[in-house]
C-alpha cells in the first residue's frame, strides 16, 4: 500500500487543480484578514465583514475539498487508473486507503493558508474585527474571539485548535469518498462536499429538540466544528478526535462494502 500512496501523492503533485485551490485559499485567508483588520482601522465599513464571510473557509474548503476528492478518485475511474491497479493485483482496501491518505494530505495543503494566517494573527494580537456572517473557526482563532491572554501556552493551543479544524474538515469531507466510488463521476462528488456542510447543520437544528437524534447529529464532525475554539478543554479535544475518527472510519467502511462487490469495467 505504501507504493500506492506514493503513486497517489506523485499524481496529486501534478494536478493543476490542487495548486489553484491553494492559491484561492491564500487569497481568501489574506483577503478576509485584511478586511477584518481594515474594519477596526476604519478602512472598511462593518458590513464588509458579512460580505467577505462568503469567501471564507466555510464555503471554499467544502467546495475545493469536493473538487479534490472528485478529481483524485472519480477521475481515476474515467482514465482507467483504478482498473489498472486492480488488474495488477492491488487490493481494493489498499486502493481506498491510499486514496484517502492522499486526499487527507491534499486537504492539509489546501487549508495551510488558513492555518498560518490564524496562528500569526493570534500570536501577534492583530487588531482584527470579529467575522460576522458565515462562521469560521479559523477566523475566530485569528481574532481571538474568546479573548484569552496571548502567551506561549495559548499560542501552542492555537496551533492545536487550527490543526483540529483541519482534521474535522478532512473527516467531514470523507463523505465524498463513498460517493466518488459509487458514482464514479466528479460532479456528484463536488455537490456532496459543498451541500453536506450546510445540510447537516440544517438537519441538526431541525432535530435539536428530539432526544437521541439530536445527540447523534451533535456528535458528528459537522456540529463538533463549533467546539474548535480557544476555550476547548481536554475532554472537548478527545470528543473531537473520536467524532472525526469514527465518522471517517464509517465512510471508509461504507466505501469498502460497496467497492469490494463492484465490477469495475
Amino acid at each position: 500500500m505504501f507504493n500506492l500512496i506514493k503513486a497517489e501523492l506523485y499524481k496529486m503533485s501534478k494536478m493543476t487543480s490542487i495548486y489553484i485551490s491553494f492559491l484561492i485559499c491564500c487569497v481568501s485567508a489574506i483577503g478576509v484578514t485584511y478586511v477584518l483588520y481594515g474594519i477596526n482601522q476604519g478602512t472598511f465599513e462593518l458590513e464588509m465583514s458579512t460580505n467577505v464571510s462568503l469567501l471564507g473557509d466555510s464555503m471554499l474548503v467544502s467546495l475545493l475539498g469536493g473538487i479534490l476528492s472528485g478529481v483524485l478518485i472519480a477521475g481515476d475511474f474515467t482514465n482507467k487508473n483504478i482498473h489498472s491497479q486492480i488488474v495488477c493485483g492491488k487490493g481494493r482496501l489498499a486502493i481506498i486507503l491510499s486514496k484517502f491518505f492522499a486526499f487527507a494530505i491534499g486537504m492539509v495543503f489546501i487549508t495551510l493558508p488558513y492555518v498560518i494566517t490564524s496562528v500569526i494573527g493570534f500570536a501577534t494580537e492583530m487588531d482584527c474585527h470579529d467575522l460576522i456572517g458565515v462562521p469560521s473557526q479559523f477566523m475566530d482563532v485569528l481574532t481571538n474571539a474568546d479573548g484569552v491572554e496571548v502567551n506561549g501556552g495559548h499560542i501552542a493551543k492555537a496551533v492545536l485548535v487550527v490543526l483540529l479544524i483541519v482534521f474535522l474538515y478532512i473527516a467531514r469531507l470523507s463523505i465524498c469518498i463513498p460517493v466518488a466510488f459509487k458514482t464514479k463521476k466528479t460532479i456528484p462528488v463536488i455537490i456532496t462536499g459543498f451541500v453536506s456542510a450546510f445540510l447537516f447543520d440544517i438537519i441538526s437544528s431541525a432535530v435539536s429538540s428530539v432526544d437521541g437524534i439530536s445527540d447523534f447529529f451533535s456528535a458528528l464532525p459537522y456540529s463538533m466544528m463549533t467546539e474548535c475554539t480557544m476555550s476547548v478543554d481536554t475532554e472537548g479535544v478527545i470528543k473531537i478526535l473520536i467524532s472525526g475518527i469514527v465518522f471517517t472510519a464509517a465512510m471508509l467502511a461504507i466505501t469498502f462494502a460497496m467497492f469490494r462487490k463492484d465490477e469495475v469495467k
